[in-house]
């Protein structure tokens, strides 16, 4: 009887829980610093949202875990609407929702694309 099959499932387990510890700790640090800064801009402006422009540096792809930090941000912010929402720039600088582009305004976008997430207290 060899005990290598089961050696190696345990150490693949242990693994994956690694890789699972570390993209808990990502989400909770992103979701700690969304609200933070939402509170603060809420506190200090008038403004009625908070947008968080998504970054895509190191090692845990933001947009494999945004579902799930998009969803605790909901159980902080239970009165707002939070949402993960893509973005494109027309020639004039300005960022229109993607969801909200008509036929006619295709021609004046550029190619450059934002994702966010939005936490709206309007």
């Amino acid at each position: 009887m060899s005990l290598m099959p089961m050696h190696r499932i345990t150490m693949q387990s242990r693994r994956a829980n690694k890789i699972e510890e570390e993209r808990q700790k990502f989400i909770q640090h992103t979701v700690t610093m969304i609200y933070r800064n939402a509170l603060q801009t809420a506190d200090t402006t008038d403004a009625l949202f908070y947008k968080y422009a998504v970054q895509y540096a190191g090692p845990n792809d933001f947009t494999k875990n945004a579902l799930d930090i998009t969803e605790q941000l909901k159980t902080h912010f239970p009165s707002c609407k939070v949402t993960y929402t893509s973005y494109v720039q027309d020639r004039n600088g300005i960022w229109h929702e993607e969801s909200t582009i008509t036929e006619a305004m295709k021609p004046f976008l550029t190619q450059n694309r934002q994702e966010a997430i939005v936490i709206d207290w309007a």
